[in-house]
């Protein structure tokens, strides 16, 4: 029972003690109960007491607003002041309710206020009056927590010609405008310059201390003399009717501002460039003080000074054919100013002859009511364009036969319509060659004196309806011991075509007049050669000759004796081309040469003679075959004399070798024989 007394003593001794000891000692370092002139953004605090209880919660509130708890290990941070007045409080409170709170107030103007013009409206400005009129207005947004009058100071700093100045304060209106306008009363103060002035306006606290000063800054320049104005070019000028105005301009200088010349205002309303007349342009400026520069004027001369156009209707040069009538092509006028003036027009043409050849003028003129005049000229050149006619004599196509007929000339006639009779001025240009078949134009020309030209032509037909004759020199109808055989043909007519057939089967062989035939090596026989020829027509013809090769063959006997002739006998192996034919004649020598048996050559000096043939020329323009003429061929009739002579010398030996004469003494018995038997039979027929 004592013991449960005591405890409930002590404990209430306790709770008497915790319920007597209230926290204490809580500041507020900043803010502080004064002014500032920019934002407060954090709370700083102390705690110097002690708490009940060993848990503790920290509070704070910002003017009228909600409480918010922080750390109370920290400072209050992340928070903003308002403009104008500011009630804060800092809030410490225990866990059984004991709790502290300690208020802070003060001011905040973190805004600057500005100044700006109201008039004039920038910084420089113009006057040519004793006022110098500015009006500044004040703009303060904390104007509305506090109260009192509010003003500006104004000074004004005279140019440096007249020095001095002028300071004053002004009050602000309801709109929180000043009138600081200042009128120059005193002369002495008057000038023309720059009137430079500065105006102050002061930010306030609620108690009058200044927070900050502000200024503005300009000049009024004060300006009596007007700007002078000069035209560019002429004061006077002339443009053309209908044509467009070009302003050239002018400058205006001021003395103060310079040049103001992109102010000055042209007016040119009376212009007008489509009437003929007289116009006054006006030019004017005012500086920016308002003084007006003396008005200039340009006088504009709208005039027609173009003349009128004047075109020719139809060809200039024009060409009339000489006899025949002029006709006026005519022309038109047209005036920039009077329209057309076609009718006005006067043409000269009294100068044209139409019947002789020449170059004439026209002349065409016409003047505008301003007397400008316009001219033209029409060259007319009389001409003749006409040719001259041209009649052939006889027919305009002849046909002759090459080698028979023979062209004759016929001529023609020419007449011209201005020059008369132009036949002896008539050309003929003639190709006509009657050796040769073909199409011929005769071509005649002629020409007038003005060179017109008129032609014909002729054609000739020169037509090859007859064959070429041939004549063949060689080989002859003969009989030839050797086989060197000439083949020498000739025709009438040129650029032929020559083949020839041998009845030893060599058929249509082409060759060269002329040439030998000694390749061939014909042996022994009877021969027909026929030869033919094709002129350039297509017309051909044919010849053949026959002849016979006989070349004696003879075997002298085993001991040599042939008779001494034997020795000298020789044959050609090779002989030269034929020479170049000169007068109707060709020869040919031996080249190389050599030996042969007695009836196989003939002698060394008939054989370097060589050979000699006489119709190398081609006869043309015959109709008819001439009688052949005799060929000497040295070597024919030496060859024969050489075998004759061979055949002797071979006979006498014979004859004096045994054999021989053996053989003579048969032969002979032989032709008694023979000649007992015929006359035996003659004598038995009779009876």
């Amino acid at each position: 029972m004592r013991k449960g007394l005591l405890l409930s003593i002590i404990l209430g001794i306790l709770l008497i003690g915790l319920v007597s000891a209230v926290p204490t000692g809580l500041n507020i370092i900043y803010p502080q109960d004064q002014n500032y002139g920019e934002n407060i953004t954090h709370l700083d605090w102390s705690f110097e007491g002690s708490l009940n209880l060993t848990t503790d919660m920290c509070w704070y509130q910002l003017d009228s607003g909600d409480w918010k708890n922080f750390n109370c290990d920290e400072n209050v941070t992340g928070i903003n002041s308002i403009e104008g007045d500011n009630n804060w409080k800092l809030k410490i409170n225990d866990s059984i309710g004991s709790t502290v709170i300690e208020p802070v107030n003060f001011w905040v103007d973190s805004i600057e206020p500005s100044l700006s013009l109201v008039n004039p409206s920038s910084s420089i400005s113009y006057t040519n009056t004793n006022t110098l009129t500015l009006i500044v207005n004040l703009f303060e947004k904390n104007s509305g927590y506090y109260s009192g009058t509010r003003e500006i100071r104004r000074i004004f700093y005279y140019p440096d010609s007249i020095g001095g100045s002028h300071d004053a304060n002004y009050d602000l209106d309801i709109n929180n405008d000043s009138d600081a306008s200042h009128t120059l009363w005193n002369p002495a103060d008057r000038a023309e310059g720059n009137y430079s002035y500065i105006a102050y306006a002061k930010d306030i606290f609620p108690n009058g201390s200044t927070i900050r000063e502000i200024s503005l800054e300009g000049v009024i320049v004060r300006d009596l003399t007007p700007p002078v104005i000069n035209l560019t070019g002429s004061n006077n000028i002339t443009i053309e009717f209908n044509t467009s105005y070009n302003e050239l301009g002018a400058t205006a200088t001021d003395n103060l501002e310079g040049d103001i010349s992109d102010k000055i205002i042209i007016d040119n309303s009376s212009l007008n460039v489509n009437v003929i007349g007289t116009y006054v342009l006006y030019y004017d400026v005012n500086d920016s003080a308002g003084n007006s520069a003396e008005t200039v004027n340009r006088t504009v001369n709208v005039i027609d000074s173009t003349p009128p156009v004047l075109t020719l209707l139809g060809d200039n040069p024009q060409e009339i054919e000489v006899g025949a009538s002029y006709v006026e092509l005519g022309a038109n006028a047209t005036d920039n100013y009077d329209g057309n003036l076609t009718d006005n027009i006067t043409i000269d043409n009294s100068s044209i002859n139409t019947n002789v050849l020449g170059s004439y003028e026209v002349l065409y003129s016409v003047n505008d009511s301003f007397g400008n005049s316009a001219n033209a000229t029409r060259i007319v050149n009389v001409v003749d364009n006409t040719p001259p006619v041209l009649t052939l004599i006889g027919n305009s196509t002849l046909t002759l036969e090459r080698g028979v007929d023979t062209y004759v000339e016929y001529g023609a006639n020419a007449t011209d319509n201005y020059d008369g009779n132009l036949t002896d001025n008539i050309s003929i240009t003639n190709p006509v060659d009657m050796n040769i078949a073909g199409i011929y134009e005769v071509i005649y020309y002629v020409e007038d004196s003005s060179g017109n030209n008129d032609s014909k032509i002729r054609i000739v037909n020169v037509i090859d309806t007859i064959a070429p004759l041939i004549r063949i020199h060689s080989p002859e109808n003969i009989t030839y011991t050797i086989n060197n055989i000439d083949l020498n043909v000739s025709t009438n007519e040129l650029n032929c075509d020559w083949k020839y057939s041998l009845d030893d089967g060599l058929n249509n062989e082409s060759f060269v007049p002329n040439e030998s035939l000694s390749s061939l090596n014909l042996p022994n026989g009877d021969y027909n050669l026929t030869v033919y020829v094709e002129d350039e027509v297509g017309n051909e013809n044919s010849s053949m000759v026959s002849f016979n090769i006989n070349i004696p063959v003879y075997n002298p006997s085993s001991s040599g004796r042939s008779g001494g002739s034997c020795k000298t006998v020789w044959n050609c192996t090779l002989w030269s081309n034929w020479s170049e034919c000169v007068n109707g004649s060709q020869y040919q020598t031996c080249l190389e040469k050599e030996r042969v048996r007695c009836g196989d050559g003939i002698r060394l000096s008939v054989l370097e003679k060589g050979k000699t043939r006489n119709f190398c020329v081609i006869i043309k323009g015959e109709t008819e075959e001439e009688p052949l003429e005799e060929v000497e061929e040295p070597n024919e009739d030496t060859s024969e004399k050489g075998f004759f002579s061979s055949m002797t010398g071979s006979a006498i030996g014979f004859a004096k070798s045994g054999t021989g004469i053996l053989t003579l003494i048969v032969i002979g018995f032989l032709l008694v024989s023979w000649t007992v038997l015929h006359f035996s039979r003659k004598r038995f027929k009779n009876s």
